[in-house]
């Protein structure tokens, strides 16, 4: 059996959650493994910005974090609840007690980590990154490394990506999740 069709079958009626960083690589990871193991992949930011008409930043600065926080668990929740998914989760998503309890009772989690230098190569010039506004964003998105990083430790499993390529980080997701535990 070829390790795609493993681990498409390894998740049974569960949905696979991608957690970590901003500039992780989970929409980019996440759409690779959609496209390989034929299971709809879903973005949360990506659908906050559909029902709401406004990128993430904006809809951050005009509503604040709380409300971006409520509607992303709303979302979460709303494909958790249906058929099997690739998850996209925003940073912040799996930060929450209720929702990271939630994720993992209807799916399997992993952690796309990633060195803070790598990350920071990624998104720098993205400005699409709300809670790095302020005088030393670098430094920041360190503070919420030193911050989320035992939270994400909860994940099911980890994968550290700053090494690999998109095919070699998406070729390792998937031999993670085909020889996964699920029981």
């Amino acid at each position: 059996m070829d390790i795609d069709k493993r681990a498409r079958d390894n998740l049974g009626n569960k949905s696979f959650a991608l957690i970590g960083l901003m500039g992780a690589g989970k929409t980019t990871i996440g759409r690779m493994i959609s496209s390989r193991i034929k299971i709809p992949f879903v973005d949360t930011d990506h659908e906050i910005e559909k029902l709401s008409s406004m990128t993430v930043k904006d809809f951050f600065l005009f509503y604040g974090e709380d409300v971006f926080r409520d509607l992303e668990l709303q979302v979460a929740k709303m494909y958790l609840q249906g058929s099997r998914c690739i998850l996209s989760t925003g940073g912040g998503l799996f930060l929450n007690e209720k929702i990271r309890e939630y994720i993992q009772s209807r799916g399997i989690t992993l952690w796309l980590q990633a060195s803070c230098d790598v990350l920071w190569s990624r998104i720098e010039n993205s400005g699409n990154h709300p809670l790095l506004d302020g005088e030393n964003p670098k430094e920041i998105l360190r503070s919420l490394m030193e911050s989320r990083y035992s939270i994400y430790a909860q994940a099911d499993m980890v994968l550290c990506s700053s090494d690999l390529s998109i095919e070699e980080t998406t070729d390792n997701v998937i031999r993670k999740l085909a020889d996964f535990d699920n029981y």
